[in-house]
């Protein structure tokens, strides 16, 4: 905290939404007044409807419960998917400039409740963390939104392994048309054969963002067809949006 306060002496972060600087804005990227308000929509939208128990999407129907329509008409190999937080226009803004803008800062944003995740993980921790790629290419990107919350992850699960991901296809999964891209996943992702630690182990992918969920099942069956014994699923941003 110290720290913060001598950096923001000479180098100010306004946050990323108003433009206004605070203890918050300084070590976030978000000021306490835009977080309190981001935070009370996200509430708000959690006591107002009920989620897919698989999926984590907005049930259709008000009285449903359990799965959804889509989960209960397709094969989904996870174990466990949670979201971080669910895509509103602000939350939206963040993420672009969180992702195309390099403002690292907000990868701290991003991973705030993430104590939520440990706590439903406690009984069972993974073994494993696996990063889904977007490019093809190896390594983290510095500026990558989930920067933060893997080194989180690691600090609190500190036997977990890291298992290596790769992308054949050139094609983003973003650009792919909706309907399109369960079938672009098929052929976009590889688990490597030589890795190891997949067989009777607990593998936790970590994602950026969560649109159709093809990406992140297509992987989740790849891995349990290696043996996994379990997957799990984290996103930062879930589309799901709210108003």
């Amino acid at each position: 905290m110290v720290g913060i306060k001598i950096l923001s002496y000479f180098f100010s972060s306004p946050c990323s939404l108003c433009h206004s600087v605070d203890i918050s804005s300084e070590s976030i990227g978000v000021c306490f007044s835009c977080l309190r308000e981001l935070t009370r929509s996200q509430n708000l939208w959690h006591s107002k409807y009920t989620h897919c128990e698989v999926c984590y999407k907005k049930m259709k129907e008000s009285g449903d419960c359990g799965s959804c329509k889509e989960c209960q008409e397709r094969y989904v190999f996870w174990n466990f998917f949670f979201p971080l937080r669910l895509r509103g226009a602000r939350e939206k803004e963040l993420f672009q400039n969180c992702k195309f803008e390099n403002q690292k800062l907000l990868c701290r944003f991003f991973s705030l409740g993430l104590w939520r995740v440990f706590r439903l993980l406690s009984s069972n921790p993974p073994d494993a963390i696996a990063i889904v790629p977007s490019e093809r290419k190896r390594g983290l990107n510095p500026f990558h939104p989930t920067c933060v919350l893997v080194q989180r992850l690691r600090r609190k699960w500190k036997g977990v392994k890291t298992l290596s991901l790769e992308k054949h296809s050139k094609t983003k999964q973003s650009s792919v048309a909706y309907e399109k891209r369960f079938f672009h996943a098929k052929s976009a992702f590889l688990v490597g054969k030589k890795d190891r630690m997949i067989a009777g182990r607990h593998i936790l992918l970590i994602d950026d963002i969560s649109t159709t969920g093809a990406s992140l099942n297509e992987l989740a069956k790849q891995l349990v067809e290696k043996g996994a014994k379990r997957v799990s699923c984290v996103v930062l941003l879930l589309s799901e949006g709210y108003k």
